[in-house]
């Protein structure tokens, strides 16, 4: 178990965090920014900024990005996706049940505060990785936080420097699959299935005002941000990336954008029913 010791948009922070993350590598997060005695432990170990690592099994600590340092666990056999599962998002006001395909479209859902929609998204989470599914969660600190824990599960409601480094790493990631497709595609061959993630979104308009108002470089971090979320909405699908986004209304563009995609499923959660979309758009 490592213990890495981060700063709020430090590039070599999230290097590290993506690192572990990625090799599924046992770690503990101390943000220096909000905790006075981090610090002063970190300075009499001799350092002056972040990152720092603390190996908790043999007391050794180390500054920056040492990747080669990490000892990774034993790789454990992946149960195999179910690439063609459907997630039941909930009831309608009928009895029956809204049942979202993501291979046709992503998922947004509108509703009043308290209305359950991050308990929906929080169960969306928790059906992905039954059927093998990664799902990542970026949301206010709360109800996401109780999605039960498992190694396809990856939930960040606090640190608003890692949440948008989750999207640039979803960003990335579609860019190499699509890089492996066309590797395949001139080879005529057809590359393995990749294994689904769905990003869930949670709030996201409260969420997106939280980067604009606490990243280092506000708005334009929450503009870059959503840049790379429209890419995704416009690409992922085609690679096994997509997106579950809630909100209050649609005034933002991401919001905008799922409305008017014909493929998308949209429900809104205080009636359980669909609705027409025109009248949402001044919503906040």
């Amino acid at each position: 178990m490592y213990t890495i010791y981060t700063s709020p948009g430090c590039g070599p922070c999230m290097a590290v965090k993506a690192h572990l993350r990625a090799h599924k590598i046992p770690h503990t997060l101390v943000d220096v920014s909000q905790d006075p005695a981090a610090v002063e432990k970190l300075r009499k170990m001799g350092y002056s900024s972040a990152p720092v690592t603390v190996d908790e099994a043999t007391g050794e600590h180390w500054h920056g990005y040492l990747p080669d340092r990490y000892a990774s666990p034993a790789p454990e056999a992946a149960p195999a996706a179910d690439v063609q599962a459907t997630i039941d998002v909930g009831p309608v006001e009928a009895g029956e049940h809204v049942l979202w395909d993501p291979r046709q479209g992503h998922l947004l859902i509108i509703g009043d505060r308290d209305s359950g929609k991050s308990v929906i998204q929080r169960g969306i989470m928790e059906t992905a990785v039954s059927v093998g599914w990664q799902a990542w969660g970026l949301g206010l600190p709360g109800e996401l936080d109780k999605v039960e824990d498992h190694r396809y599960a990856q939930v960040v409601t606090a640190d608003v420097s890692d949440q948008l480094e989750r999207i640039r790493a979803a960003s990335e990631l579609m860019r190499e699959r699509y890089h492996l497709v066309e590797v395949a595609s001139l080879a005529q061959e057809r590359p393995e299935p990749f294994q689904p993630i769905v990003l869930v979104l949670d709030d996201y308009a409260h969420l997106r005002q939280r980067w604009a108002d606490l990243a280092p470089a506000g708005e334009h971090e929450a503009d870059v941000a959503e840049n790379l979320l429209l890419g995704i909405h416009r690409l992922g699908r085609s690679v096994g990336i997509h997106l579950s986004v809630s909100c209050h209304g649609i005034a933002h563009h991401l919001g905008q954008s799922l409305a008017a995609d014909l493929g998308a499923t949209v429900v809104y959660t205080s009636l359980w029913r669909t609705v027409p979309l025109e009248g949402l758009s001044h919503a906040g």
